[in-house]
């Protein structure tokens, strides 16, 4: 019963925490600078906000569950990050990002589109 509970209590606490003002601070601080063109310091405004979801999106990819339309906000800070390093040039990233994206929705058209830019760049044309 005390380990049902403090998984509920933890559960609770993780929803608490990913709604917190801090991280719509550091997302909304990632839009401005997003939209400045200043892709590098987006990241980094993005990477305070994914810190703060983290748990809840792994947990979201291990139960195989998809997001709920109140819960999008968890997949959008991970393209948003994924098309930041699109600009910056580092693909890698920017390809974890957008599996991660899939991860969570599996129908997202801009990550897909992200992965066929990756395949073509590749030479896999067809792909």
């Amino acid at each position: 019963m005390k380990k049902t509970l403090f998984v509920i209590g933890l559960f609770v606490i993780v929803k608490i925490n990913a709604q917190t003002p801090d991280f719509k601070k550091n997302y909304e601080d990632g839009n401005i600078k997003y939209k400045a063109k200043s892709y590098s310091l987006a990241i980094l405004s993005y990477d305070k906000a994914i810190a703060l979801i983290q748990m809840e999106a792994d947990n979201t990819v291990k139960s195989k569950a998809v997001l709920s339309e109140d819960k999008k906000y968890i997949s959008d800070v991970y393209a948003r990050r994924a098309t930041c390093y699109y600009h910056t040039g580092n693909y890698s990233a920017m390809k974890t990002d957008a599996e991660k994206v899939l991860l969570l929705e599996p129908e997202n058209m801009n990550a897909l589109a992200t992965l066929a830019y990756l395949k073509y760049k590749a030479g896999d044309k067809k792909g």
